[in-house]
């Protein structure tokens, strides 16, 4: 391990040298109800952006009648074709390019 540099710097002791300096100045602990943090208490504020972008589409469930149709195709076996692994491979694609 000859070859390795002396990382200190100095061809003593491979440790470098730090002080030690002991914090003689108190402080006044920090709790969430100190004056310095507000209230003590969390808050969320929306912006007005926020509040228009939220509300601009509801929240649809899912289509039942779709989903009924669907497993009703899957038990029957027909609803497996090439031209629907097709289409699902389109829009992977479609998706991973835009």
């Amino acid at each position: 391990m000859s070859d390795i540099a002396n990382l200190a710097g100095n061809l003593g002791s491979a440790r470098a040298t730090t002080s030690f300096r002991p914090e003689t100045t108190a402080r006044a602990p920090i709790t969430p109800t100190s004056p310095r943090h507000g209230r003590g208490e969390d808050a969320v504020e929306i912006s007005d952006d926020a509040r228009r972008l939220g509300g601009s589409r509801p929240v649809a469930g899912p289509d039942l009648e779709k989903v009924a149709r669907v497993k009703s195709e899957i038990a029957a076996g027909g609803y497996d074709s090439d031209a629907r692994f097709q289409a699902a491979a389109d829009r992977l694609i479609d998706d991973a390019v835009a």
